[in-house]
């Protein structure tokens, strides 16, 4: 169902942070930097944020048993110079609901969504296994990387 209230940012925030610390690989930094209290810090009013965006705009679904969030996709649009309206997908799903086809519905739902919003382009990363098999599954190869400085 769509993300709904501030009760359930906080529960997807706890989710979510659970699975980054660990495997902080799949995270937004370069797993061989050491995170510091500080950056944590950083990292986490910058996720927390990004769910309270999605919230207010609307982009985002939850994964709900029993009333807890078990899992979550989220997309934030925004304009490109070169490409239009573009926007990045995050998904993620807890141990106990993978693999039973919820991160395709998610997937399915957000990109229904984008089109809703007039998005063009969908841009992104992820080293994360489960997400490169889902678009692999889903007929969305990868077209480009993306290079990060060390």
């Amino acid at each position: 169902e769509p993300l709904s209230s501030r009760a359930q940012v906080d529960q997807l925030f706890e989710l979510m942070r659970g699975y980054h610390l660990r495997y902080p690989e799949h995270g937004y930094l370069n797993p061989r930097i050491e995170v510091t209290e500080h950056m944590q810090n950083k990292l986490d009013t910058f996720t927390r944020n990004n769910y309270l965006e999605a919230l207010e705009l609307g982009t985002a679904y939850v994964l709900l048993r029993a009333g807890r969030v078990m899992g979550y996709g989220e997309m934030h649009p925004h304009d490109d110079a070169q490409l239009g309206c573009t926007a990045g997908i995050g998904i993620g799903i807890g141990r106990q609901t993978q693999g039973r086809g919820f991160s395709k519905l998610i997937y399915e739902k957000l990109l229904v969504r984008m089109i809703e919003l007039g998005v063009a382009a969908m841009k992104g990363r992820s080293a994360n296994p489960a997400v490169l098999h889902l678009a692999k599954r889903m007929k969305r190869p990868l077209r480009g990387y993306l290079l990060e400085p060390m």
